[in-house]
């Protein structure tokens, strides 16, 4: 059953043996799904051709990669897998949460409390002015957060025995799941970290500017984690990075390390948050296409910020996931607070970050509309709660993120120009570039604007890269790679 994901399966049916609330999917049903499937892959694979080979015929690719959709939706409905018979769900509540768990309630306050104090006492501090109180406070408030996220359910806590005994009753193929993420994790590694220092084999300006902030950090001349630097970029970053070249040395691998560490380590939080989603076997397929994808590896072996967005993305939205899907209000209260306190540490890390609460709060949206017009067999008869107050767990989500984000946020309200300085610059609104194209194109707003998407959905599988950081004469994806992408985004 590793098709399914841990603590989710109910019953022993496979998924083409029952279809929506358990009807039987007949032999006949699961052949055609078979070859609709094949169908879709190999359509999917004839508009990648087109894409890549014979882009003068582009529409035709298109053409082929809709009925590529088509028939894997098609393959997909007749295939359909056991709806998942949701477990009796208690709606979590935060009254009875504080009364249950009054130690956490205290910790998630003093947490609060102190990372306000430091975003008050941050506001004012020059780059070059002292932060140690300021980081000390902040650093007591996360710890208080991540403290009553981890609290034991009953106190005292399980005995060193008890884990020992725990680890022994642990399944062959748990320690193989675990030995294979772990291999995965290292071959990851090796491929970001080897010939670091020659590969790429230019420093880039970028990359330059965040290693003589790095050494600023070492002299005692950036002393700020709580300002803006290069870029209008968190000067927060430039801390680790500070002590990768301490560690390792003033050279290019010491600067380009940390990237390397952040972009082996999403390789296992992506195969944790495909497992719970999709079970073992998408989440190693995605695993090892991730840990050898040239792409990621190109920019986790520079000396940037930009890699560790996929990291917080991801954590952020298996520990999400986890809240979501468990039945146990003390998981469902713990993965809210860890997916909160990983969104707010991103804000100190790359611009890119800051569409992450937006892309959760779309994510929420569309799960809350799916939950209204689509319910499930178990919900239908009553056995869970629809209309359970889910605004209780977002605010212990909301008050983990303030915490942690707390003192950036705080600078980002009283320096608003220089916190929106970059997007100023690079946005097609905010640059003007959109008020400006035109006048100078003849082309309407609406068809720039259609323009825009299409290059951004299809730079994955349609356009070559046109950026100098990696400058691939092909899309960001192989032929291959992207005829599946295709199959997935019309599932989505």
């Amino acid at each position: 059953h590793d098709s399914v994901p841990a603590g989710r399966q109910t019953g022993h049916s496979k998924p083409w043996e029952a279809d929506h609330w358990g009807a039987r999917v007949t032999k006949g049903r699961r052949a055609a799904a078979l070859l609709l499937l094949a169908a879709a892959v190999g359509l999917a694979a004839l508009g990648q051709t087109y894409f890549f080979h014979r882009r003068e015929y582009l529409w035709d690719g298109v053409v082929f990669h809709g009925c590529a959709v088509l028939c894997f939706l098609l393959a997909w409905r007749l295939s359909r897998p056991p709806q998942r018979r949701a477990a009796r769900r208690r709606s979590f509540r935060l009254d009875a949460w504080l009364r249950r768990r009054p130690v956490p309630a205290v910790l998630m306050v003093v947490g609060l409390f102190l990372s306000y104090v430091a975003s008050m006492l941050s506001q004012d501090r020059l780059q070059d002015h002292g932060t140690g109180d300021v980081v000390a406070l902040w650093v007591m408030g996360v710890a208080a957060v991540g403290l009553a996220a981890l609290w034991p359910a009953s106190w005292p806590p399980p005995h060193p025995r008890d884990w020992t005994r725990r680890l022994r009753e642990v399944r062959r193929e748990t320690w193989l799941e675990v030995g294979t993420v772990a291999g995965l994790t290292v071959l990851a590694f090796v491929l970001r970290v080897a010939a670091l220092g020659s590969v790429p084999y230019t420093l880039g300006g970028d990359e330059a500017w965040h290693g003589q902030l790095a050494r600023q950090v070492l002299a005692g001349e950036l002393r700020n984690p709580f300002s803006l630097g290069y870029m209008s970029m968190p000067t927060f970053f430039y801390w680790p990075l500070s002590w990768s070249l301490w560690l390792v040395g003033n050279s290019m691998v010491g600067l380009r390390l940390p990237a390397a560490l952040a972009g082996a380590a999403t390789v296992p939080a992506l195969y944790l948050f495909a497992r719970d989603l999709w079970g073992r076997r998408t989440a190693l397929l995605g695993a090892v296409y991730l840990a050898t994808y040239d792409y990621h590896i190109h920019y986790s072996r520079l000396g940037a910020n930009n890699v560790w967005d996929p990291l917080f993305v991801v954590l952020t939205l298996w520990a999400l996931e986890r809240g979501l899907g468990s039945a146990d209000e003390l998981t469902q209260a713990r993965s809210f607070i860890l997916a909160g306190l990983i969104m707010g540490l991103s804000a100190y890390f790359y611009t890119g970050a800051r569409l992450l609460p937006l892309l959760l709060a779309v994510y929420l949206g569309y799960l809350w509309v799916r939950k209204c017009f689509r319910p499930s067999r178990a919900e239908v008869l009553g056995e869970t709660d629809l209309t359970g107050p889910r605004w209780h767990l977002l605010l212990l989500l909301l008050l983990a993120f303030l915490v942690a984000a707390g003192p950036m946020l705080g600078y980002a309200l009283t320096h608003p120009n220089e916190w929106n300085a970059r997007i100023n610059q690079v946005g097609i609104i905010q640059s003007g570039w959109l008020a400006r194209e035109p006048g100078l194109t003849g082309k309407s707003t609406a068809q720039i604007l259609s323009e825009q998407f299409l290059r951004s959905a299809g730079a994955f599988h349609v356009f070559p890269d046109r950026t100098v950081w990696y400058g691939a004469d092909r899309p960001l994806l192989g032929l291959l790679a992207g005829a599946f992408t295709v199959l997935g985004m019309g599932w989505a």
